[in-house]
């Protein structure tokens, strides 16, 4: 009988089977660059073995020339791939897990800020959110989480919304009720759950509400400020109560932080 003529084992077909193996010699367990890699026949090419992916396997430079066209026992074989394919469906199936679990966390991320918009909405009763809101309010639930921007709403509320005769949210209000939501959420990361910052956020509504001009942002610091030295956030809201004009208040938290310097 003539033996079988062998043939070049395609470049592509080498990259498979290496693939496959892990670049790694099914006989001793070692990896490339360690070792010089072979693609070997399963049955040997003598004995009538072709040049298909399942009759090759990787192996060695030192184990491929030491088995010479020894076929290997079918059962280890079988077992091999078997192993393969285990290991192979392992991580599809770990895959797949964990792609459901990040569809899953997005899904949450979604039911959250569809949750706040419906806060928002209800705060501002006859108005609604519209897509650009939206895409803020995610911006927020990803910078500040849920429980904080669903606090800073309710805060805002309170300071900034007001209500014409027939329950409808004046545009001004609506306005900066939505925009001071993010600031809020920003002065509270930076002061913790001082209780004193309430009180001063108190007091800086009573400027706003009584002076004819009032720099919000610059008020809370210089509150802050002050209360650095006073230690007393009641005196400045009794301070916020009387004083006549920004500019006055400005004066009297200089001449509060001079005196402790």
């Amino acid at each position: 009988m003539s033996q079988s003529k062998r043939k070049a084992i395609p470049q592509k077909m080498r990259f498979e089977v290496f693939k496959r193996d892990s670049f790694k010699c099914q006989y001793c367990g070692q990896s490339s660059p360690d070792v010089i890699l072979h693609v070997d026949h399963i049955k040997p090419v003598s004995k009538g073995g072709d040049n298909s992916i399942v009759n090759l396997i990787t192996a060695c430079q030192g184990c491929n020339s030491g088995k010479s066209n020894i076929e290997l026992d079918d059962s280890s074989a079988l077992a091999k791939q078997k192993a393969q394919m285990d290991e192979l469906n392992e991580r599809r199936e770990q895959l797949q897990m964990m792609m459901d679990w990040r569809a899953g966390l997005k899904d949450m991320d979604n039911d959250a800020v569809e949750t706040l918009v419906d806060e928002i909405e209800s705060v501002m009763v006859t108005r609604e959110v519209n897509e650009q809101g939206e895409r803020s309010i995610r911006t927020w639930f990803k910078k500040y989480g849920y429980t904080l921007v669903s606090e800073c709403i309710e805060i805002s509320a309170g300071q900034y919304l007001k209500f014409d005769d027939e329950g409808r949210c004046e545009d001004r209000a609506a306005q900066k009720f939505f925009s001071m939501i993010p600031r809020i959420a920003a002065n509270k990361l930076r002061h913790g759950d001082d209780p004193d910052m309430s009180r001063l956020y108190y007091a800086r509504g009573i400027l706003r509400n009584r002076l004819s001009y009032c720099n919000e942002s610059m008020a809370i610091d210089l509150l802050v400020a002050a209360n650095d030295v006073l230690d007393d956030p009641e005196e400045l809201i009794e301070i916020a109560k009387v004083v006549k004009n920004w500019t006055a208040f400005r004066q009297q938290m200089a001449e509060i932080m001079e005196g402790g310097a």
